[in-house]
């Protein structure tokens, strides 16, 4: 399970990235699941549940963990995900302007594959 107390800062952080104007007052239920296909991803249904394939506080975790916040923070501004391209660019800003908060190394960053894969942009 993720720090909550890091969890909620990155909440905070997002939405004063962002500037979405509405900031829950929580954060969804955080769970590790290895067998995940992707490093993070959150899921909405009767309980929101952000999934993560591990967990160990690095810079590296705290930046799948801050963009998957980000989604959530989107979600709860009612961000239909329509325009995926954008809702993974705000992801994605947010997340490197977290790591760069904290002087995280080189290897934490998303790398120009997955920004690409991501935000659907062609090789």
């Amino acid at each position: 399970m993720a720090d909550t107390a890091l969890a909620l800062r990155l909440l905070l952080f997002c939405f004063e990235h962002l500037q979405y104007p509405l900031c829950p007052r929580a954060i969804p239920d955080i769970e590790i699941a290895p067998d995940l296909d992707a490093e993070g991803r959150i899921e909405f249904g009767f309980l929101t549940t952000i999934k993560l394939k591990a967990w160990d506080a690095s810079a590296y975790w705290q930046g799948v963990l801050c963009h998957e916040i980000c989604h959530y923070l989107q979600a709860m501004n009612g961000e239909t995900f329509s325009d995926t391209r954008r809702t993974e660019r705000e992801a994605l800003s947010a997340q490197v302007s977290w790591l760069i908060r904290i002087n995280a190394p080189l290897e934490a960053y998303p790398t120009e594959k997955i920004i690409r894969r991501l935000t659907g942009e062609a090789a």
